[in-house]
């Protein structure tokens, strides 16, 4: 980013094993705090986690293939046949105190906890959603908490302790496609649904109703931010534009139970 020029540093070449269907989220992982250094990971809906080498090119290696499993929080269980038996794999995020396991979110509305360590198997399965999951996210305080937005119009509050929902919100009848915590209240959190509503929540105090929202008429909502110290929130939309709101009740403060 830093050259004039539009040519990319690094690329994948049809021979290198890449993905074979679009690729729906990537992060870059430090595996502890004290070591700058970052793994590239990626994620698809052709069922692969990836991690890549840059040190001679774009060069991937798999660290998990997640395979299709009935959802029990279905009611329907013929909802296999007929598909294909990779499951198609849409969002991830790692636990923040150990850079080795982390949760992926499925079309099928299961949510999988998995490690680096182990390619073939599941740590643990998640069931709450009846629709795919958009979006997972860790709590950058309790590394014990985690959430998830769904295509089933829900929200849902996770303890990895457990396969089922913790709390489970509901404000809008649509989808939810983005959610993101707040960096300085470990309580709070934003969401937005796709055709214009922006929801800021606080579970310290309403863990029914969100404590505000927005309401964009004209445009389709892409994804959502927080600043990390400042209290704005960014919201992205299809159509390339940007929003920015500076949040002014939403109170700095970092608690350390969710309950």
């Amino acid at each position: 980013i830093r050259d004039e020029g539009d040519i990319p540093y690094l690329t994948t070449t049809h021979a290198t094993g890449k993905h074979s269907e679009p690729v729906w989220d990537i992060k870059y992982v430090s595996k502890n705090n004290n070591n700058p250094r970052q793994t590239l990971y990626t994620i698809s809906t052709d069922g692969y986690i990836k991690t890549w080498s840059t040190k001679k090119g774009l060069i991937p290696s798999n660290i998990m293939h997640l395979k299709r499993i009935p959802n029990k929080a279905k009611l329907r269980r013929h909802q296999l046949e007929g598909k294909s038996r990779d499951s198609s794999a849409l969002c991830f995020d790692f636990i923040n105190d150990n850079g080795t396991q982390y949760f992926a979110g499925s079309e099928d509305g299961i949510i999988h906890k998995c490690s680096i360590n182990y390619n073939e198997q599941t740590l643990d399965n998640y069931y709450g959603h009846t629709g795919a999951v958009y979006k997972v996210k860790c709590s950058p305080f309790h590394s014990d908490i985690f959430i998830s937005c769904s295509t089933d119009w829900s929200i849902i509050l996770w303890s990895q302790k457990y396969n089922k929902p913790k709390l489970i919100l509901q404000s809008v009848q649509e989808y939810i496609i983005d959610i993101i915590w707040c960096p300085y209240n470990s309580c709070c959190f934003a969401s937005i649904s796709k055709h214009g509503r922006i929801d800021i929540w606080n579970l310290q105090e309403n863990i029914l109703d969100p404590i505000m929202t927005f309401i964009i008429n004209d445009k389709q909502l892409s994804c959502i931010s927080f600043c990390q110290e400042t209290p704005i929130l960014i919201v992205t939309f299809e159509d390339s534009s940007i929003d920015i709101y500076y949040i002014h009740n939403i109170s700095f403060q970092l608690l350390s139970n969710i309950n």
